[in-house]
Formats: structure tokens, sequence, C-alpha cells
């Protein structure tokens, strides 16, 4: 008996088995498992299928979501696809997932802001977009692009969906983006190469007297100015690059500068160029209650030739703190930077020139739609070495604006300055029975400019007018430029 009900249970076991066998191959069959993500070349393929459709279908199987779930390359083609199928929701928490796991990503930047702008979250996208253009150094075409939404951002019409120029732009970031080392571990190298030729009215900033009185025993003598001493105007060639070399961390940023400059007039006697190189540091202070905001130093050291000699070379040191605070005007905003400078400068062939400047300032930074306003002022005091010099120490006043204004593929710009100085010490007291010199110069300039996309070139034209002041007249001048020139930026 016993053996017949362990037969009947065995049997009874078995059939079970058998009957769950088709059951449990089902289920194997349709739960694939797939124990790693593809690759990047796998995601590029698919974001590259004409039917956006069927591209989303080929990432939705639940195995491939498991498989590449922290895969940033999965992420970001997920919503990429999503924004362009509409779903702008769904886009931006891709998105975001991917920016989670990649931060620095430019393409992926890009594709949020579109995406965020789109969905009416303009902040968000204006933030984007302008990390965009500090951090990255995109591409004309590119930076265009991210100007344009900025542009369409300040007016608030930006809630349509992507067009397809700006798909194609935003690829063309994407694909620049993966040669491009990121900020936060690489640095990069930008700046320009120009050359213009131009007209000068005063080459040597010649007084503009041709003849200047002083008294000896109380007799007026006139004493005519030499025609070498008079204004000099010719034509002169213009040379002048910056190469600039950036490293962007998180809450820190150096870089190293270099500018040349270098005129030459047709009269080699007035020939002059200059060489400057300097290291900057910015660090972000996020912990300091009110005092949160940018602090930033710069050390730099200048040469100066004339006639192919050295004249005068210079250290500067300058420290200047940015709060985080922006002032709000409409849909844009001001930033306020706050600084202190010195410069000690030395001449080797007359060093009683040497001296030591310092100025304390302030600028007021504006930036609306695609136009851009600079406003600065600084006062400071310029000592000489040599207590014996006439009129070494002066305190010096200095202000001045800049407006720039970007159109797509053109760009003008239109500035002004003025320095005023006065001097501590008198000059001679002859001259014009004058022991104090008072000195105002102002100097105005408008620049237009167009820049080809495809070199990378941009021709540009520039008129320039200066004008000096004097409580001495000999000290007074005026002259005005004009130049055509060619910039390569890189």
């Amino acid at each position: 008996m016993g053996s017949l009900i362990r037969l009947r249970l065995c049997s009874l076991i078995t059939a079970a088995l058998l009957a769950l066998i088709p059951w449990l191959v089902g289920v194997a069959r349709a739960s694939p498992q797939v124990e790693t993500c593809p690759g990047p070349e796998a995601f590029d393929a698919l974001a590259r299928q004409p039917n956006r459709e069927a591209a989303l279908r080929g990432l939705t199987s639940p195995a491939l979501e498991t498989a590449c779930a922290n895969a940033s390359d999965y992420l970001w083609l997920r919503g990429l696809i999503s924004r362009q199928l509409g779903d702008l929701t769904a886009a931006s928490t891709w998105l975001e997932a991917s920016l989670l796991r990649q931060p620095d990503r430019a393409g992926a930047l890009l594709d949020f802001a579109l995406t965020r702008e789109a969905m009416g979250d303009l902040d968000s996208a204006e933030a984007i977009y302008r990390r965009l253009l500090a951090q990255y150094n995109p591409s004309e075409r590119v930076r265009e692009l991210i100007e344009r939404r900025l542009q369409s951002v300040a007016f608030s019409l930006a809630t349509r969906k992507p067009d397809d120029e700006r798909l194609r732009a935003a690829d063309a970031f994407r694909e620049q983006a993966l040669n491009q080392p990121s900020p936060a571990t690489g640095a990069q190298w930008f700046g320009f190469v120009s050359i213009a030729l131009g007209y000068d009215s005063n080459l040597n900033s010649a007084s503009s007297l041709l003849s200047f009185n002083f008294t000896v025993d109380d007799q007026l003598i006139a004493l005519e100015i030499p025609a070498r001493d008079l204004p000099q105007a010719g034509r002169f060639q213009a040379i002048n690059s910056r190469v600039e070399r950036r490293v962007l961390l998180e809450d820190f940023a150096w870089g190293l500068t270099m500018r040349q400059s270098l005129r030459l007039p047709e009269d080699a006697r007035f020939r002059t160029g200059a060489i400057e190189v300097a290291t900057d540091a910015a660090y972000k202070l996020t912990e300091f209650g009110p005092l949160s905001g940018e602090l930033s130093a710069l050390l730099g050291k200048q040469w100066l030739g004339v006639e192919n000699s050295l004249v005068a070379r210079s250290d500067r040191i300058a420290i200047a703190f940015e709060p985080v605070s922006r002032i709000r005007l409409g849909p844009k905003g001001c930033s306020v930077q706050l600084g202190l400078e010195f410069e000690r400068r030395r001449y080797p062939a007359r060093q009683a020139l040497d001296g030591n400047l310092s100025y304390q300032g302030l600028k007021l930074l504006c930036e609306a739609n695609t136009g851009r306003v600079e406003i600065f002022g600084r006062r400071g005091r310029d000592e000489s070495i040599d207590p014996t010099r006439a009129g070494g120490d002066q305190s010096k006043v200095d202000w001045g604006a800049a407006w720039i204004q970007k159109f797509i593929g053109h760009s003008v710009r239109l500035h002004w300055f003025v320095s005023e100085s006065v001097d501590k010490k008198g000059y001679n007291s002859l001259i014009e029975n004058n022991k104090i010199r008072n000195s105002r110069r102002s100097t105005a300039g408008l620049e237009w400019s167009t820049k080809s996309s495809r070199a990378g070139l941009e021709p540009f034209v520039s008129f320039e007018r200066s004008d000096q002041e004097a409580s001495i007249p000999i000290f007074a001048y005026n002259a005005w430029q004009f130049s055509v020139g060619l910039r390569w930026h890189f």
C-alpha cells in the first residue's frame, strides 16, 4: 500500500514538472537577458536613423533600459529623440538623468537648454546658454545659434518646438564636443591674430601748437616748435594677437594670456611694439555669507619697445571681486566687479621716469538681448620713484563705457574712454607761469565687423578719435585714425 502511494506521488510531481516546462520556456523567451549596455557606436547609429519612432522603439525594451540605466549616452539619446518627437516632459527627464551622470557634456547641455526653453523655463535655458558661451568656446555657427536663442528667450518667443535648423546646429555642436576635452578635466587654447592697414593723423602724439611761450625777466618769448616735433601723419600697418589657455574646474579656474601688438608706420621713428604675459586665477566663494561671489587675481608682465629698442617694462598685480548677486533689469541683469590694481614701471634708458601706479575701481557689466554694455570707473595715483622729478606724482581718474551689439554674422562696437590727471608737483614755472599741469584725454571709437563661420575670419573696419586738453597748452593734442583689417579667430 505504501509503495502504491509513493508511486502515485512521484507520478503527480512528474506530470506537474512536465506541465511547467513549456511555461518556463515561454518566460525565458519573453525576457531575454542583456548583460552589457551597447557602446556609443550603437547609439550613434540609432541617432542617425531617419525614422525617429523606430529609433525610439529600439531603445525602449525593458532589458535595454535595465542594462543602460546608468549609461550617459543612452539617456542622452532617449532625451534627444523624445524632444524631436515632441514629448518635452520625457525629454527633459532623460536629459537631466544623463547630465547627472556626466555634467559637462556640451551637446547634452545644449539639448537640455533647447528643451527647457521650449517648455517655457526661460531662466534655466538662459543660464545654460550663457555657460556654453563662456566655458565651451563653440564654433561660430553654434555660437550664432546660442545667441539667437538668447535673443528669443529675452522676448519670450521660445515656446515652439525646435526647428530643423536648431537641430542641425545642435548636432554640429555635439560632434564638435566629442573632439574637445571636457572643461572639467582639460584645457583649451583660443584667441585671435589680426592684421590691419590704416592712416593716423598724429603718429607721434605731438602737440597741436606751432610754438609755445615762456617768460624770462618779465619778457614773453615765443619759441617755435621744430618741424620734426610737429604732428606727423601717415599710413601704418598693425599686427595684434592674443592667445589664451583656460582650465575650468567646478569652483576654480586659471588661465594664461599672451598679448602682442606691433605698429609699423612708414616713418620708422614712430614704430612701437608691446608684449604682455599674464596669468590669472578665479575662485568661487560660496560659504561666506554676504561676501559670496567670485574672487580673482592677475599677475602680469609687459614690455614696450619703440624703434626696435626696449623703452619700458612693467609688473602688474590686480585683484577683483564680483558678488554672486545680480542687479535685475527686466529679463537680463547686470553684474558688478570691484577691483584693486598695482603696477610698477621701469624705464631702462630714462630711470627718472620709473614709478608706481595704483588704482581702485568698479566695473558694471550689463547684457540685454544680443547687446552688451560695459561701464567702468577707477581712481588712483601715479608716483615717481625719483623724488627730484618734476610733476612725477599724479592723481588719476579714468572712466569709460563700451556698447557691443551683435547681429547674425555682424557686430558693432562703440567705445568711449576718458582719463584725467592732475600733477601733485609742478613743472617748470617759466612755462606759461603754470606749476601744475591738469590734463584730460578722451577717446571715442567705432568698429564694425563680420565673421565667416566656415573660415573663422573676421573682416573689420574701425575709426577712432583722441583729444587731450591740458592746462599747459604744449601738452594738448588731437588725432584720428582709420583702419581696415582681418582677424583670424581660433
